[in-house]
């Protein structure tokens, strides 16, 4: 069985709304963390909001630019790979400092929050690391392959 098989690109409106809803999960949680007065706000609760906007406008092009007509002209297989692709190391940096925060600090509510933030960070660091790999997949065997039109024309006018 072939690996494309497992990154299938029909799935991948469905992985970015499931994407969409956990970031903004992560964003509520990573403002009620910071509300929370009890241990000061952590780092990686902060990076929370910063990297869930990130994420966000990253899914939105892509959604936007695959699925509606007037803006297919901006869409760009490559540069969904590479946005895919940057998004994966900061999910990453962002589960290490949770679970290194949750290991260090842990008190009352915000431990459960951070915690929870925790598991949203690990699921959506799989599902961006399946985006990018399906993206890898459709820009390598579904873009066009076009020849560049060498010819010189001459105007005169």
């Amino acid at each position: 069985m072939d690996l494309s098989t497992y990154f299938d690109t029909r799935l991948k409106f469905r992985v970015h709304i499931t994407q969409l809803c956990l970031i903004i999960l992560v964003i509520i949680l990573s403002i009620a963390s910071i509300a929370m007065k009890d241990p000061p706000p952590q780092r990686a609760h902060i990076m929370g909001v910063a990297i869930g906007l990130k994420s966000i406008v990253f899914i939105i092009y892509q959604v936007l630019t695959e699925h509606n007509l007037k803006l297919q002209k901006w869409a760009n297989k490559k540069t969904n790979l590479i946005l895919n692709c940057v998004d994966i190391p900061f999910w990453a940096v962002m589960m290490g400092l949770l679970l290194s925060t949750n290991a260090n600090v842990c008190v009352d509510g915000s431990c459960a929050v951070s915690w929870i933030m925790a598991l949203l960070a690990i699921a959506l660091f799989i599902l961006t690391f399946w985006a990018a790999i399906a993206s890898y997949f459709e820009y390598r065997y579904l873009s066009r392959k076009t020849i560049q039109d060498t010819s010189y024309v001459r105007h005169y006018y």
